[in-house]
This record gives C-alpha cells, sequence and structure tokens, in this order.
C-alpha cells in the first residue's frame, strides 16, 4: 500500500471482498475472489510504503466523508511537496446515522473524523476538507439547537479552518465511508439524538 492519496483509494477498493465478510449476518464465504484479495494486499503491504510518520512541523489535513453505509476519514500531511496519508480511518453507521440526510451525514462525519484523530489535532491548527459546503454555516451560526448545536460545541475545542471540495474530488474518504469495518465502538448518533431530544422537549 502506497501512502499517499491515490493508494489509499487503491487499497480500500482492492480490501473490499474481504470487508465484506466481517459485515453482521454476512455468511463466511472463501472462495477465489477473496483468496485473490489477500494474496494482492500481502503483496501490496511487502513492497509498498505504508504510513506516513506524522511530521511536527508540517500541517495536517483531514478529509471526511459520509455514507449510508460508514464514515471514512484520511488524515494527511505535506511531505516535500506530497501529501500523504498518516493514517485512515472508517466505521459503521448506526441505524439512525444511515437515514440522516446527506447535510446531517456530511456534518456527522467530519465531527468523527476531527474526534477520532484528536491526538493528532488537538491544540494545532489543520484543515478539513469536506463536501459539506453547510459545515461553514453550522461553525457561523450562534442559535444553533439539538444536534446541530451539539457538535459545534464538540469542536469549538479545535483550531481549523474548513475547505468545500466536490465529493468526486474525495474518493478515499468516500471508498473508506462505503466499506467500513463491523461496528466496535459507541454510536456518536446515540448521544447527539439525545441531545436533540431533550432539546424539543420530548
Amino acid at each position: 500500500m502506497s501512502g499517499t492519496i491515490s493508494g489509499v483509494i487503491s487499497w480500500c477498493s482492492r480490501a473490499h471482498p474481504l470487508n465484506q465478510l466481517l459485515r453482521d449476518g454476512q455468511a463466511w464465504r472463501w472462495g477465489a475472489e477473496e483468496e485473490a484479495a489477500r494474496k494482492d494486499l500481502l503483496a501490496a503491504v511487502k513492497s509498498g510504503t505504508l504510513l506516513q510518520i506524522p511530521v511536527r512541523s508540517a500541517p495536517f489535513t483531514l478529509y471526511t466523508d459520509w455514507s449510508r453505509s460508514g464514515l471514512g476519514a484520511v488524515l494527511c500531511q505535506k511531505i516535500k511537496g506530497e501529501e500523504r496519508v498518516v493514517a485512515y480511518a472508517s466505521k459503521s453507521c448506526s441505524v439512525t446515522e444511515a437515514n440522516y440526510s446527506s447535510y446531517e451525514g456530511e456534518g456527522l462525519a467530519a465531527v468523527w473524523g476531527v474526534t477520532h484523530f484528536r491526538v493528532y489535532l488537538q491544540g494545532r491548527h489543520f484543515t478539513l476538507v469536506t463536501d459539506n459546503q453547510p459545515l461553514l454555516w453550522l461553525m457561523k451560526n450562534q442559535m444553533l439547537t439539538g444536534r446541530n448545536a451539539w457538535w459545534a460545541m464538540r469542536l469549538q475545542e479545535y483550531e481549523f479552518d474548513i475547505q468545500h471540495r466536490p465529493g468526486k474530488t474525495l474518493q478515499h474518504a468516500d471508498g473508506l465511508s462505503r466499506s467500513p469495518p463491523p461496528p466496535k465502538e459507541p454510536q456518536m448518533a446515540a448521544a447527539a439524538d439525545q441531545v436533540q431530544e431533550a432539546g424539543s422537549g420530548q
């Protein structure tokens, strides 16, 4: 696997047959496709450059994406003019998260990505790249309620700029969000939904 952006996109696609076996309720079937994927990934690990070790002086860029299957995040740094991957992450959406609107889902992905990589990002200025243009409004609005207010509060402890880019330019994060691993951690939506219900008096 290459530590570059294009390498992450390639890795996600090549790992898809194996990721499918990790889904809840998925029957275990190890056939020719799965074996070919295993050999391909093993060869890539042996021959390629893996993840970039974080460089203290280099700024971070975080890419996030949401799909109805899951959330994806890719943390990068530009080293000698080339953007390289420091870490990447994904998780499955809960039933609630899968039913979010596109605007809400992309907001969730941004908050989850930032908090997931907080050990790298807290106390440092970074750039958040998303295809969710309304997120700019979310961070500037002072009259938020419910879920949006909770998300804005979570992000207030970080210092970052937001860049909007079309979804087609975020294929690395998109690939991670569409082939996530099974759920292994509490879903962020649960706490956000509780805040929303409390604020509405339900």
